[in-house]
């Protein structure tokens, strides 16, 4: 799934991409990536927003990559726990913590165990995050977006459940990796 993307039905030839997507006035809205349907230039279109373009473009120019922080986490939707049957509140359940990374330095921790439920081996025991910034999170999607339009050294408070407390910590945002 692509978050944050325009789609569009102006015409995208093959080739094309990189060139400007225009509203009726004429002012550059986005820029055009690619086109999904059966041949040619006839299909749906889809189309860098021109705000995000902007905001990654000196990433670009100067490093050559979008440089965005992370939090180091392997997270699982409590919706999917949910539906198999698990009563857990509603945020993403850290399956996993990186090493080092953001979450790491600031104490959050990873799934201690697995149980199984059904037929499903699930990730158990980790923290559950609820909200990023008084935020409600709990899909990637809303992760995705408290995180990756920070940038490194960026504080963020993480409210979270552990062991069926409720608690917050703030948390410095490090550079993703490359690797």
């Amino acid at each position: 799934k692509i978050e944050g993307i325009i789609q569009t039905d102006a015409a995208i030839n093959p080739g094309n991409s990189g060139g400007p997507l225009l509203d009726s006035e004429g002012k550059v809205i986005g820029i055009n990536t690619a086109i999904i349907g059966s041949a040619g230039s006839v299909g749906i279109g889809f189309a860098v927003p021109s705000n995000t373009a902007l905001r990654i473009l000196p990433d670009l120019l100067e490093y050559g990559y979008v440089r965005r922080p992370w939090l180091g986490i392997e997270p699982i939707p409590t919706v999917y726990l949910r539906r198999i049957g698990l009563d857990v509140p509603e945020g993403l359940l850290i399956a996993r913590v990186v090493k080092g990374a953001s979450a790491d330095q600031a104490g959050l921790q990873g799934a201690s165990r697995t149980v199984k439920v059904g037929r499903y081996q699930v990730p158990w025991g980790g923290d559950i995050i609820t909200h990023i910034n008084e935020i409600p999170v709990t899909t990637m999607e809303d992760l995705a977006q408290q995180i990756e339009t920070r940038n490194s050294g960026d504080k963020i408070t993480i409210s979270y459940i552990r062991n069926d407390r409720a608690l917050s910590v703030t948390v410095e945002l490090f550079l993703r990796p490359r690797s």
